[in-house]
């Protein structure tokens, strides 16, 4: 599964539209799309972990390319 596709699911998942999380990790609602649609591959570590914390997830989540499930998230954060 894509970094993007992570984002998209976990935002929604959460009960968030793009602007709600551009809002909360400080970037604009164009840069949580471009995520989302994988245009932007590379993100910055910051934003990242900013990601992660408001998504309440480990950032391994979003960095490593195998599939997850909440069960799997939990685990990580212990």
């Amino acid at each position: 599964m894509s970094v993007g596709s992570k984002v998209k699911a976990l935002r929604k998942k959460r009960r968030m539209t793009q602007k709600e999380l551009a809002v909360k990790v400080g970037v604009t609602e164009a840069t949580v799309s471009r995520w989302e649609s994988g245009d932007i591959k590379n993100m910055r570590r910051d934003k990242i972990a900013t990601l992660a914390r408001v998504l309440d997830i480990p950032p391994a989540v979003l960095m490593d390319g195998e599939d997850f499930d909440e069960e799997m998230i939990e685990r990580r954060k212990l």
